[in-house]
């Protein structure tokens, strides 16, 4: 099978060594970045305090401000003040949160497609164009409607990347390391969601807040070219001669010796698989359920929870 002949193949050149480290450590600080700006949503949208005008008026009472004409924010370098998302329009706030959960549904089911049919490495180079794209397009929006519009592809960008980063570190691993690896990388998101308070302690403007979650994603993309494609994606679309020259760079950074084995991918067989392969036999259909009630149920639990 390929998947044994190309775990064989990593397994060989060091499947858990230098380059794999790297790699985890660069893959993982994307998912870090996500973390910063998913988790910034609760600093940013904050509740808004409101107060009367300070000019004497006696039109304003304390206790339903929201019933006279004008009213002054607290704290005047929120969201909420600058687009003035109080009283009948507070709901907005909580419209972002689900734009932005609804791009990242779209990203992880459409780019994990993209990652099948075009490749790993262009599906990351979306994802981060992205995600550099809509972050910093959300700290300059003019107006609610368009920094939504931002939030949405910011959304789709963490989807995408929640997938493509975690694949593109683990099917590098060997086997012996692949399950710990895969573990140990969703602590970049722990370290993403910690870095987030201070920031938000230090910068009280969401604006600036916003950028600041974006900015490392800058910084990294000008190292993403050295990132190599999935050698065992590579083997799957039958470049077996692309997939051995990827191999042969591990094996130097690794300080192995590579002895150039000839990679044959096997004949395969021509069914297109669908989502429906998922429900048709029972055992699979099980576990496929089993899981999407625990993601779904973790899910709402953690994000109701932190947002």
């Amino acid at each position: 099978r390929s998947s044994d002949l190309i775990d064989e193949a990593i397994e060989q050149v060091g499947g858990h060594g230098r380059f794999q480290v790297l790699l985890f450590l660069f893959t993982g600080a994307f998912w870090i970045v996500t973390a910063m700006q998913t988790m910034a949503m609760p600093f940013m949208h904050t509740t808004p305090e409101l107060s009367c005008p300070d000019d004497g008026s006696t039109a304003c009472d304390p206790k339903n401000i929201c019933a006279a004409a004008q009213h002054d924010f607290v704290h005047p370098d929120t969201l909420a003040a600058e687009f003035d998302l109080a009283c009948g329009r507070q709901w907005l706030l909580g419209l972002i949160g689900s734009v932005f959960f609804a791009g990242f549904m779209v990203g992880a089911g459409l780019i994990g497609l993209v990652s099948d049919r075009s490749g790993r490495k262009k599906s990351f180079y979306i994802c981060v164009a992205m995600n550099i794209l809509s972050g910093f397009g959300s700290s300059v929006a003019p107006g609610f409607w368009v920094y939504a519009f931002c939030r949405f592809f910011t959304g789709v960008a963490a989807g995408g990347l929640s997938l493509v980063t975690y694949v593109l570190c683990t099917e590098m691993f060997g086997l012996v390391a692949r399950n710990w690896a895969g573990s140990l990388f969703n602590t970049s998101w722990a370290v993403g969601a910690m870095l987030i308070c201070p920031m938000a302690y230090q910068l009280t403007s969401w604006r600036w807040l916003s950028f600041a979650a974006t900015a490392p994603a800058l910084f990294l993309c000008f190292f993403s070219p050295l990132i190599p494609e999935s050698p065992r994606w590579l083997l799957l679309q039958h470049d077996e001669q692309a997939a051995a020259a990827v191999l042969c760079r591990v094996a130097r950074i690794n300080n192995k010796e590579w002895k150039n084995v000839v990679l044959i991918q096997p004949a395969m067989d021509t069914h297109k698989a669908s989502l429906f392969e998922l429900f048709r036999y029972s055992t699979v259909r099980k576990v496929t359920l089993i899981m999407a009630f625990i993601w779904f149920t973790t899910g709402f639990v953690y994000y109701g929870l932190t947002m």
